[in-house]
């Protein structure tokens, strides 16, 4: 027979279910919450680790060797348009000074060839991205990663240091030079009838691009940011040497004979930092920390020498000239040191 509970029995029984099932709820999500304690914790602590893992040593450039090398290898060799060559050995040598130069002017950074302050932070943000310790083959072509990396405005140029008074007014020396043979050369095309219209217009629209571009940097000249007026006069050259090779100008010929006199200046440039730095180690007077900074930028001239040499070598005559200028840039700000 089945007897049917009721009364204060019943009641009994159903706060006692009530209270169990307030009692499991409550477990079940302080047990959540600790879980989820625990999982924000782990994350922080992951964040830290890639911090530490990712953040890259300062002075990296050529001649150096060490694992932040190799790691900047194995990432640029994702990018075969960067890094061609892909090796991975841990030494920064010419190849990799190569790769950083292609890295560089693909983000718009001045191209030194150098890990300067910028371009780490850039490697960095890359570095960052990566969900796992391997970097897969092609990983930093991403569709939409560098899109999403430089829309974060990451870089501010006016905070590298590395950019002299010196540096600034020779990049804009060099790119009133360009911009003058540009103006030269089209007032020569528009005299030849067997001359492309479309093509001097081109060359008149790169023209007033590299003129507004050297009055922006003489201006952050004037205004002492030495950096963002070698980054405007840059981008006044290259847009005159655009205007040029529209009007077909830097034939190789041309620009041979320019090269070659851009490395005779710059030996004669580092032959006189060497005679200047010989001349203040022999003087009491003269502030040690300067003359070491003086041997680094000595350091840095004659590696982009010999590499203009071997560009010259290959008969890459407009690399040639590049480097050898940079090499005389660098010669210059040692004896701005010294000075």
């Amino acid at each position: 027979m089945l007897t049917v509970m009721g009364g204060p029995a019943l009641a009994q029984a159903e706060e006692a279910v009530t209270t169990t099932s307030v009692q499991e709820s409550s477990d079940v999500l302080s047990l959540v919450q600790s879980l989820m304690k625990k999982i924000e914790e782990l994350q922080k602590q992951l964040l830290a680790m890639r911090g530490e893992i990712q953040a890259l040593r300062s002075g990296l450039r050529e001649g150096v060797e060490n694992d932040d090398v190799k790691k900047i290898q194995e990432l640029l060799a994702t990018d075969p348009t960067i890094y061609p060559k892909g090796k991975v050995t841990g030494y920064y040598g010419p190849l990799t000074k190569e790769a950083i130069l292609a890295f560089q002017k693909k983000h718009g950074l001045p191209e030194t060839g150098e890990v300067d302050e910028a371009t780490k932070k850039l490697l960095e943000d890359y570095l960052k991205k990566k969900t796992d310790k391997h970097i897969a083959p092609g990983w930093m072509k991403a569709p939409g990663l560098a899109k999403k990396i430089e829309d974060k405005k990451w870089y501010d140029s006016s905070k590298n240091p590395a950019t002299t008074e010196a540096n600034a007014k020779g990049m804009i020396d060099a790119a009133t030079n360009v911009i003058a043979d540009l103006e030269e050369k089209i007032e020569d095309a528009e005299d030849d009838t067997d001359a492309d219209e479309s093509d001097v217009e081109d060359a008149k629209e790169d023209l007033a691009r590299a003129k507004t571009e050297l009055e922006d940097a003489k201006e952050y000249l004037d205004d002492e940011e030495y950096q963002k007026a070698y980054d405007e006069a840059y981008k006044a050259k290259k847009s005159a040497y655009a205007g040029l090779e529209e009007l077909k100008d830097i034939d190789s010929d041309d620009m041979e004979e320019k090269a070659e006199n851009m490395l005779d200046l710059a030996e004669t440039a580092i032959e006189d930092l060497e005679d200047m730095i010989e001349d203040a180690e022999e003087d009491d007077d003269v502030d040690a920390s300067d003359i070491d900074d003086a041997k680094e930028d000595l350091t840095r001239a004659k590696a982009e020498l010999e590499l203009a040499e071997d560009y010259e070598e290959d008969e890459e005559y407009q690399k040639a000239y590049d480097e050898a200028y940079k090499a005389k840039l660098s010669a210059y700000a040692g004896k701005e040191e010294l000075n």
